[in-house]
């Protein structure tokens, strides 16, 4: 199979951070489609950032599937779901304490089950609030996403990065994240 084939395969479907935030705080009033339906083609979300860290620690309050209700069917939807995990996920007692005009994004392990719940089936790690919580919190980040069964996908190993590969409807996808 040609790459161009292999690429009309594959339904790649992009939602900004902006328009997930937006939705979830705009509740049940918000027009969210609840299907990525293409016969025949890998379906491949990319949601973006998503943070369960700093503030959003105390919005939950222990419910880590609430600020997603609304766009559950939407992220279930696809063969695969993928996002960017902005913050690393620790146990609550190790959650630092906020401080105003912090960027620390660090969130409950938890959340991880959580997320593979809603249906989140790669996370990356690879960003530049992995180490909010330090080795240890990125640790364990990537022992909780493992753990609840979601793929972490920008961890080194030794100096190198092994893909993740996933096959979706037939086509082998890897991913990488630096």
């Amino acid at each position: 199979t040609s790459k161009i084939t292999l690429m009309k395969r594959i339904s790649l479907i992009g939602l900004s951070t902006t328009l997930l935030l937006a939705t979830l705080s705009l509740g049940s009033q918000a027009a969210v489609p609840t299907s990525l339906s293409v016969p025949g083609d890998a379906r491949i979300l990319f949601v973006g950032d998503i943070m369960m860290g700093r503030q959003m620690n105390q919005l939950m309050a222990g419910n880590f599937e609430g600020p997603f209700t609304h766009v559950r069917d939407f992220l279930q939807s696809p063969d695969l779901t993928v996002a960017n995990l902005e913050g690393p996920l620790v146990p609550a007692a190790s959650i630092p304490r906020q401080v105003p005009g912090s960027l620390n994004l660090t969130g409950d392990t938890r959340a991880a089950a959580s997320l593979a719940k809603i249906g989140f089936d790669v996370l990356s790690v690879a960003n530049n609030h992995a180490f909010d919580a330090g080795p240890a919190g990125l640790k364990s980040t990537i022992d909780a996403v493992r753990g609840a069964g979601i793929e972490a996908i920008g961890v080194d190993n030794a100096g190198r990065q092994d893909p993740v590969v996933k096959n979706v409807r037939g086509i082998k996808i890897a991913f990488l994240a630096y």
